[in-house]
Parts: C-alpha cells; structure tokens; sequence
C-alpha cells in the first residue's frame, strides 16, 4: 500500500507510492486474485473506479470528508477488526463483534 514492490512469476509488481486523486476498488481482491493498497481506497477525492470480473463502474460521492487525511480512526478501527480476522478474509464471527468495537 506504501509503495511495495514484490516479484511474481517473472514479473516485477510495484505498488502506489503515493494517494491518487481518484481510487480503485475491486471484487478481484475481495476473491484474492489481487490487493488493492490504501493509496488506492483512500483517494484524494471521493471517486472510485470499481473493477468486477467482466466491467469497470464508477463510484462517487460530493461528500469530501469520505477522503479525510485524518484517517487515525480508521486506522484503529482497522487494526482492532484484523485481530479478530485471523484468516485475512474479511470477516470475523458474530461473537467477536462486541471485543471489536471495545
């Protein structure tokens, strides 16, 4: 999400190295075929280019605070559901909801 770069197949995968003015959603990684990094989710502005397996849609809101810089809350919201997600899925049971809004 921060500019990584890893080898795959020959072929050499660098990621976003900085927010874009608009941002990429894709079902392709809710499948595990790809991860989208946070440059990526969290444009500049609230505009999203939405990729499924066979089309490209457009997703835009006129609500800017979606793409506010401060995204601490986000951030920690993000790293208290991931504790419970063990498997990376993006999911957690029922159960664990209440330890995760803690």
């Amino acid at each position: 999400s921060s500019g990584i770069n890893a080898e795959y197949g020959g072929m050499d995968l660098v990621g976003v190295a900085k927010k874009n003015d608009i941002g990429f959603l894709t079902l392709l990684e809710a499948l595990r075929y790809c991860k989208v990094g946070d440059f990526l989710k969290c444009p500049e502005y609230p505009i999203w280019i939405v990729g499924s397996e066979s089309h490209l849609s457009l997703l835009f809101s006129p609500e800017r605070s979606l793409c506010a810089s401060d995204d601490s809350l986000f951030k920690r919201a993000r790293a208290a559901f991931d504790t419970f997600d063990c498997e990376g899925n993006g999911f957690i049971p029922v159960t664990d909801l209440p330890k995760v809004l803690e």
